[in-house]
């Protein structure tokens, strides 16, 4: 397994692990409209998460074009983008008070009084608000699973952080977005702050796993682009053969193993299961071993044997049978015949035979003499005489 599949899958037993919580501090959920909802999920949130004492004092609704968006989120907000398995994108904004209640309650275990400092806001603030806004729409899941506009809230995690506004908003989708604003009073009153959601007001066929429906139109489409942007191992094969266990238990460091040279340039590409997917020479590119795809697809190679070097047992390869070529496929002439002439040596050949003459210079045959019997005339022959018994034989 890959370090990334690895943190994938340590990230949904996490998510698994805060749902089960989630749910079992929400307890029953009933059905509520998403305003609701984030009054409920924001406090439950910074409990569970940071143990952090919050209350919405405040909660307003709107749908607001992509530019409309940008500016109800003040400048000197962190703002962070939010990703769902989908591909669908939000934005959510940390006003400074918000921002820093977070990252005080995370470093010294408490929210101070002191006002926060509006500052430049780095990569490591982003990551200080990650787990509690990854939180929050965990709860909004359970919150929302009975409402008809749950699945806009589906799947949602902390991304990244956006360095340049101006440049995402010019990568934002042109679509309309469901904007919340959040007032918020942190640890008893020792800070007041403000935070802001917007989500795209599309229909979303989701899961609360963040997975497409098959009902979804664009299913197939991104079913498509998945498979084809996967990662496939391929192997390049310069040569196979097959030796007995014990020639392979005498390899010594340093031994050679002889290679046909053919193979340089007939190499074999296969995927993770050994399917042969083309052929390829071997050479070199900017200083380092490269191949370059000959064709597409191929019939395996055969394996042979092979002749050990050095200490090892040679294994002989089968005999090769020659083929004739196409279209010649009669044997070849017989050589001559040696026969001995004497003991001075050998005559090759045997001498050419004489031509025979040409029709019509053959004597004539004699006629046959007449008055011969009719064969079906001919007088019966005697009967042959019987034989005479065999001596008895005695016994020594």
């Amino acid at each position: 397994m890959s370090d990334a599949d690895s943190i994938t899958s340590t990230e949904n037993e996490i998510s698994v692990v805060r749902k089960i919580a989630s749910r079992r501090l929400v307890g029953s959920a009933k059905r509520m409209n998403p305003v609701l909802a984030l009054k409920a999920a924001l406090p439950k949130a910074a409990e569970l998460e940071m143990n952090m004492r919050l209350t919405v004092k405040e909660a307003k609704e709107g749908v607001l074009e992509t530019q409309a968006m940008m500016e109800g989120i003040p400048e000197d907000c962190l703002l962070t983008i939010l990703q769902a398995r989908d591909g669908a994108q939000g934005l959510a904004g940390f006003d400074p008070q918000l921002l820093a209640a977070l990252i005080e309650v995370q470093t010294t275990g408490q929210v101070s009084s002191a006002p926060a400092v509006v500052r430049a806001w780095t990569i490591t603030d982003g990551q200080m608000c990650e787990p509690f806004i990854d939180r929050v729409f965990d709860v909004l899941e359970l919150l929302l699973d009975a409402d008809g506009r749950g699945p806009w809230f589906y799947g949602y995690r902390f991304a990244r952080k956006v360095n340049d506004r101006r440049k995402l908003a010019m990568t934002l989708e042109e679509t309309r977005y469901l904007f919340y604003a959040c007032k918020v009073e942190l640890g008893d009153g020792a800070k007041t702050g403000m935070m802001w959601l917007a989500l795209p007001d599309s229909v979303r066929h989701a899961t609360t796993g963040g997975q497409v429906g098959p009902e979804n139109e664009d299913w197939q489409s991104g079913l498509r682009s998945a498979v084809l942007g996967s990662t496939v191992q391929l192997n390049a094969v310069l040569h196979r053969e097959r030796v007995p266990l014990s020639w392979l238990m005498s390899l010594q460091e340093g031994q050679v193993m002889s290679i046909p040279g053919r193979q340089l340039e007939e190499l074999v590409i296969e995927d993770s299961g050994a399917r042969i997917v083309g052929t390829a020479r071997l050479g070199q590119a900017a200083g380092q071993r490269a191949i370059r795809v000959t064709s597409r697809g191929s019939e395996p190679p055969p394996v042979v044997g092979v002749a050990g070097s050095g200490g090892g047992s040679p294994v002989s390869s089968p005999p090769q049978i020659p083929v004739a070529p196409a279209g010649e496929n009669l044997p070849p002439d017989l050589p001559g015949m040696a026969v001995p002439d004497g003991p001075s040596g050998v005559q090759q050949g045997l001498p050419d035979l004489p031509d025979l003459p040409v029709g019509g210079g053959l004597p004539g045959l004699p006629d046959l003499p007449a008055g011969l019997p009719d064969a079906g005339a001919a007088p019966g022959l005697p009967d042959l005489p019987d034989l005479p018994n065999l001596p008895a034989l005695t016994a020594e």
